[in-house]
């Protein structure tokens, strides 16, 4: 490709953009015969141009609380993004996303380093509306932002496993007061602490299938990946098991 300046860039293009790493982007890049000419590829880049009107593949030392940016793929207007872009940092996290003016406007997602990603829409740089989060254990988690700030209110989570919650959260778990459905009808209404069922103030109510309600105390068998419901009422056992996400009688 022939930059406005003389230089030339050979190598490999995705979309219209200029697809490579940072490291051999010099190797592949022609500068201007021009003697007067102090451009490097990052300039020639920058000013150019292309024939996706800027769409560009930058590269950045751009500090950012997520890290340093080492590679963006998207469109520039006057040396800022905008429409869609996407950034990688150093640290290895990645957003995808809409910009207006290098502000982030519109649907975007980002992916932090503990894989966790989150997809809103972006009004001037935060998060604002209907946010979804995605765990690296398969989580899925609904709630809503204003102003970057989530909610954690009236938060809906979908384990992996089936299981089904509405209620509170903290630091993206199951917090505070909420219900459980399990997998094979069962409801459960409770307070949560650290993700766990927390009957120690107050029993938890079950409901089940046939809609008929009981209070329960709950024990977590330290080492298996199984909880113990008690009823108060009349002392039946139901066994819940996190890998089917279902609850069932003791036999």
């Amino acid at each position: 490709y022939h930059y406005p300046d003389g230089s030339i860039y050979k190598g490999n293009f995705v979309y219209d953009f200029v697809y490579v790493h940072k490291d051999d982007l010099a190797k592949c890049f022609i500068k201007a015969f021009d003697k007067n000419q102090e451009n490097t590829p990052e300039k020639s880049i920058r000013k150019s141009q292309s024939i996706a009107m800027e769409d560009v593949f930058h590269f950045s030392n751009k500090s950012h609380e997520n890290g340093v940016e080492k590679k963006f793929k998207g469109m520039l207007v006057d040396g800022l993004k905008d429409g869609y872009c996407e950034i990688e940092y150093d640290n290895g996290a990645v957003f995808k996303g809409f910009f207006v003016k290098g502000i982030e406007n519109g649907e975007c997602t980002y992916k932090n380093t503990e894989g966790m990603s989150f997809t809103g829409n972006y009004v001037d740089g935060l998060l604002e509306g209907p946010v979804v989060i995605h765990r690296p254990n398969e989580d899925e988690i609904h709630t809503t932002a204003s102003k970057g700030e989530f909610s954690n209110e009236n938060v809906t989570i979908r384990k992996s496993n089936g299981l089904f919650y509405q209620g509170g959260m903290l630091d993206y778990v199951k917090s505070g007061y909420g219900e459980l459905t399990y997998t094979n009808g069962y409801k459960l209404k409770s307070h949560f602490a650290n993700s766990e069922i927390d009957t120690k103030t107050e029993p938890a109510l079950l409901i089940d299938p046939e809609g008929k309600e009981s209070k329960c105390n709950y024990t977590s068998l330290e080492g298996k990946r199984v909880g113990i419901l008690e009823s108060i009422d009349d002392g039946t056992v139901y066994v819940y098991s996190t890998s089917k996400g279902s609850l069932h009688k003791a036999m």
